[in-house]
């Protein structure tokens, strides 16, 4: 074989061998690549996943996604919250809320969160449809109420409150008495739904559920309680009044 031919096989080899490296690398790279969107892939769904609850039932009954002034951050749909969120459903007309506002202020008492009181006025909403049907509907005691149940219980705590006459976001998140309420924890997971306290009818000191609910939560630890039946006022359009 002559000088110039095995020259020739050896520049080929050289050749084979660096195609093969260059294949290689391209290949690394890419399995790198799908990884990473794989790892990016899960890390966003669990983002996701994670802020759904608290995010909808907020945007179910007209609220801001956060109560930050900065306009900027005011549309937070996917970044998980960084307080525990209670919303509390009321009803002015319903005996047993009297006294459950003191129990939730009770609660809260001392405590970082955001809270929301929903009051549903469907039935308020469907009686005056038309002047015929009654006077205008009054303004909602349940404001007052409650800020004087923070005043007794020296609570700091702000609060949110909404009159809603949307049944269908009560019946999606399946409020169907008043009182009842839903804690959401700091990743906007829905953590416990149901009754603020056990039922205080022949107890002195009934069982406070909310406040071990809120205990474990504030601890990073799981909720000890995900539902306990609430008692009080069924809803008009709820579940319970069919």
């Amino acid at each position: 074989m002559s000088v110039s031919l095995r020259n020739s096989h050896r520049s080929q080899s050289r050749a084979t061998d660096s195609l093969r490296a260059v294949g290689a690398w391209l290949v690394i790279v890419a399995t790198m690549q799908l990884s990473m969107t794989a790892v990016a892939k899960i890390r966003g769904s669990q983002n996701e996943t994670s802020t759904t609850s608290a995010t909808r039932i907020l945007q179910d009954f007209g609220l801001k996604l956060t109560t930050d002034q900065n306009p900027e951050s005011q549309n937070m749909a996917s970044t998980p919250s960084s307080s525990i969120l209670v919303v509390a459903s009321f009803a002015s007309g319903c005996s047993c809320s009297g006294g459950a506002v003191v129990d939730l202020a009770h609660a809260i008492r001392g405590r970082k969160l955001r809270l929301v009181i929903l009051e549903p006025q469907a039935q308020v909403n469907r009686d005056t449809t038309s002047k015929s049907q009654g006077p205008s509907p009054q303004p909602s005691s349940m404001p007052r109420l409650f800020q004087r149940a923070l005043e007794i219980t020296k609570s700091q705590t702000e609060f949110e409150f909404v009159g809603s006459t949307n049944s269908a976001s009560f019946a999606k998140w399946k409020i169907a008495k008043t009182p009842e309420v839903l804690v959401f924890d700091r990743e906007g997971r829905l953590a416990y739904q149901g009754a603020i306290t056990a039922d205080p009818k022949g107890e002195e000191k009934p069982e406070a559920f909310l406040s071990q609910v809120l205990d474990d939560l504030e601890s990073g630890r799981p909720a000890r309680w995900t539902k306990r039946e609430a008692f009080g006022c069924a809803l008009p359009f709820g579940p319970l009044a069919r």
